[in-house]
């Protein structure tokens, strides 16, 4: 039997949290310090864009100067390796789902889920408002709406030999993960390699995924 918003499920859903699975971490005593001095802005700021309409919503961000005690080298996910990467990383990347002061699980990029067999089915359902920042990357320079496959080829490049292995391990109970994590770190050939995604995470369509546990 499916469970809305289950609270029996807190281990996947705490190890789950970011959408580019980043382990939430404590702030220790001065480890941070806000600076409140004047910020030399552009004569253009940056504004926001509704991409539903097109039509510039006027000036959309404003400049917050942190001072860390750690060098931050890398503001990808999987490199994070300080507390100074991590926080800063959390201040870029939104979580699929996050705690909110009282320790409860609520939505952010997943607007529900439902979770049976026994805590082991795991169906969240995206929100259809989220959208990528624009950028050159994309054909239009224009940020897309985010997809489910999206993340799925997050958890994929996770497993790969070329990142760092600590963000995959703490995945290796998803059906699949382990089997896929091992040919592309143990098969160097890509074209001799058997498996082509990870068989426990599904995409039922653009805006739902699916993780299912061993």
């Amino acid at each position: 039997m499916a469970t809305k918003h289950s609270s029996d499920v807190s281990y996947f859903l705490w190890v789950i949290l970011p959408l580019l699975f980043i382990v939430s971490c404590s702030t220790g005593k001065n480890s941070v310090i806000t600076v409140n001095t004047p910020t030399v802005s552009s004569e253009e700021p940056d504004t926001l864009t509704d991409h539903t309409t097109g039509v510039s919503a006027g000036p959309a961000f404003q400049s917050l100067t942190i001072g860390e005690n750690q060098p931050i080298y890398s503001l990808d996910p999987l490199f994070a390796t300080t507390l100074s990467e991590m926080r800063a990383i959390q201040l870029v990347y939104e979580g699929l789902v996050r705690f909110d002061k009282q320790g409860k699980i609520t939505p952010t990029v997943a607007k529900t889920w439902t979770v049976s067999d026994q805590n082991r089915h795991f169906s969240f359902a995206l929100k259809g408002d989220v959208y990528y920042q624009d950028s050159p990357v994309f054909s239009s320079g224009r940020g897309r709406q985010l997809k489910a496959s999206d993340i799925k080829k997050d958890f994929e490049r996770m497993a790969r030999a070329d990142v760092p292995s600590h963000a995959a391990e703490l995945f290796m109970n998803i059906r699949g993960f382990e089997p896929y994590y091992q040919e592309q770190h143990h098969v160097y050939r890509s074209s001799e390699r058997q498996l082509h995604g990870i068989s426990g995470i599904e995409v039922p369509n653009d805006s739902t995924i699916v993780f299912i546990l061993v």
